[in-house]
């Protein structure tokens, strides 16, 4: 059963926002809600269509606008290299440099920051149906992943 609550971060942008608790990889968020984990909250919307490179006919640029804030004692790493986009074939895509601006910038977050930015994907033209994964290695060296459904 998902559980709901009108949770917000302290003074941030996630402040007020629907919140839903995660407990691991299963559970899958829809897009705007705010994912609590243990360390941090992530809120995700897209995907948008960003610019696509000279000569790839075949593939466009999606970016994901991702917002993370740290909320324990652990430091949070922000960094498009722990997201993944799968489409609905589970093919999985890897973040990409370029696109949607601006980029999630590469930080290591402490308890209260937030970052702000766009994570971007090169996928087949063909493909929908998204899912989008967030799983940073924290310094005690655990991952904690959450998951947005990003199709209504």
């Amino acid at each position: 059963m998902l559980l709901y609550a009108a949770l917000g971060c302290r003074g941030s942008e996630l402040e007020g926002l629907p919140t839903q608790r995660v407990w691991g990889p299963d559970l899958i968020v829809p897009r705007g809600v705010v994912a609590r984990s243990e360390h941090y909250d992530l809120q995700v919307s897209g995907p948008s269509e960003c610019s696509t490179e000279p000569g790839a006919a075949s593939d466009r640029r999606l970016g994901v606008l991702v917002t993370l804030q740290a909320r324990g004692l652990e430091q949070v790493p922000a960094n498009p290299y722990y997201a993944l986009l799968v489409d609905g074939e589970d093919e999985v895509h890897e973040a990409t440099l370029g696109g949607c601006t601006p980029a999630l910038p590469v930080s290591l977050l402490e308890a209260g920051q937030s970052a702000h930015g766009w994570i971007s994907f090169d996928v087949p033209r063909q493909r929908g149906n998204f899912s989008f994964s967030y799983a940073p290695l924290l310094a005690n060296g655990d991952r904690e992943e959450t998951r947005f459904r990003l199709s209504p």
